[in-house]
């Protein structure tokens, strides 16, 4: 008597367990949510326990195959299968803690400006803005990177007017 083997028939309760992942993945993705693969196994695995950590693969691979779900929900759940790290979390490799938080240009463009704030270089600045009060900010920031010895400029309509010459 042959016996089914056990990794191409799941049996029924692992099988309702990934439908129950899926449910659980598509929660998350409704909430607006994209976890990385490693919060993803774990909230997975505090819901199920041990076992969602057999099936998240095969919810993840169902979900992106699925046609009910928008593009940008399934470029998320393939970018988890590409990048490998829904695996490296699923053995439990460290790998995947390096990717936990994830520096964007913004994040980058925050931390430098608030070193700026507190440089001499931005005491110069607002010193320099502070001599052309009736100039909007911006500009006077154009200026000041484009002839940081000016002492005085005017806007066309003030320069073609004469006013500059005063």
């Amino acid at each position: 008597m042959n016996l089914p083997d056990a990794n191409t028939q799941p049996d029924m309760f692992e099988k309702s367990l990934v439908k129950t992942v899926e449910e659980a993945i598509l929660d998350l993705l409704n909430d607006f949510q994209q976890p990385s693969a490693e919060e993803l196994l774990t909230i997975c695995m505090e819901k199920y326990g041990e076992q969602a950590r057999d099936n998240i693969k095969e919810a993840v691979l169902n979900l992106a195959a699925s046609n009910d779900l928008p593009i940008h929900k399934k470029e998320y759940l393939i970018h988890l299968i590409e990048d490998s790290s829904l695996d490296k979390a699923i053995v439990g490799k460290d790998d995947c803690h390096e990717k936990k938080e994830i520096n964007t240009g913004i994040d980058t463009l925050i931390a430098k400006s608030k070193a700026y704030r507190n440089s001499e270089d931005f005491r110069e600045l607002i010193q320099f803005m502070g001599k052309f009060r009736d100039y909007a900010p911006y500009n006077n920031m154009l200026v000041r990177v484009q002839n940081p010895s000016c002492g005085f400029y005017a806007t066309a309509k003030e320069g073609s007017n004469g006013l500059a010459e005063q």
